[in-house]
């Protein structure tokens, strides 16, 4: 187990207006560069990305953008993830 506990077994999708917390460097961007940093996942919906006319490059390095969010969600659900939404 690592620092951050289970963290490899967590997967986080950020879309929709959530995708501005993840620009800069603010204190939820550190704690989930931490998180991936001891084997969380982090990804982030292109649509999303381009809905808010954001740059790519301006997406901290350890997100992976997929193509659309609810998609990816279910791929991950038929794997036998659980999703949980806040």
């Amino acid at each position: 187990m690592t620092e951050l506990g289970f963290a490899e077994a967590i997967t986080v999708m950020v879309n929709g207006t959530a995708i501005y917390a993840i620009q800069g460097a603010n204190d939820w961007t550190s704690a989930m560069e931490r998180a991936a940093a001891a084997g969380g996942t982090f990804e982030v919906c292109s649509r999303s990305v381009a809905n808010h006319s954001l740059p790519v490059e301006s997406l901290p390095p350890w997100f992976r953008v997929v193509p659309a969010a609810i998609p990816a969600i279910a791929e991950h659900v038929r794997a036998g993830a659980t999703y949980i939404k806040p």
